[in-house]
């Protein structure tokens, strides 16, 4: 018999470890949806994220298509967070959340080359704590399907060095991909 229901947590000094799928079907269910709603604020920074102390979203993402992720991607954005996402597939809905906002830049991977990575950088205000690098990596696509039925992982790390190495494959990324507008 499937469970679609083991969704477990632990943690150990600075990392954090999730385990999936995880029933629901609401944002209040969704794990990288809170971790953004909850954790993050936009300003307030001295010596990481923008020029002007706003932080800095990076996502590297195979296949992105929720929309409470992206909805409050761009809620955040409002509140003058920047968002920068690399991607192979993205859900149309989700493209038109994202899609037309100064402070989202978006670009995609394609032809012969995809990003298998599934990783988020944040750099700048999370859990009340300003100047922080954070790197939540693991398995898990921002899709349903990883949400709700697929076996995964994920790890919620926070380290300016691992944080840097991510963040230099991320401008890797960027820089082989397509801007989309």
């Amino acid at each position: 018999m499937k469970n679609n229901d083991y969704y477990r947590t632990t943690s150990g000094g600075n990392a954090e470890s999730y385990f999936f799928p995880r029933a629901g079907s609401s944002a209040s269910t969704d794990t990288i949806y809170n971790m953004l709603d909850e954790n993050v604020t936009c300003e307030g920074n001295t010596s990481v994220g923008t020029e002007t102390g706003r932080t800095v979203i990076r996502i590297g993402m195979w296949d992105f298509s929720r929309n409470a992720i992206a909805t409050k991607l761009r809620e955040l954005a409002d509140r003058k967070c920047w968002v920068d996402v690399v991607y192979t597939e993205m859900g149309g809905d989700v493209r038109s959340i994202l899609g037309g906002h100064d402070r989202i830049q978006l670009y995609r991977i394609s032809g012969s080359y995809i990003v298998h990575s599934k990783y988020m950088l944040i750099e700048g205000t999370y859990r009340g704590l300003r100047d922080t690098k954070w790197v939540i990596t693991g398995s898990h696509n921002y899709s349903d399907q990883a949400l709700r039925e697929d076996d995964e992982a994920l790890l919620r790390i926070r380290s300016a060095t691992i944080h840097d190495q991510y963040r230099s494959n991320f401008w890797a990324l960027r820089a082989a991909g397509v801007p989309q507008s």
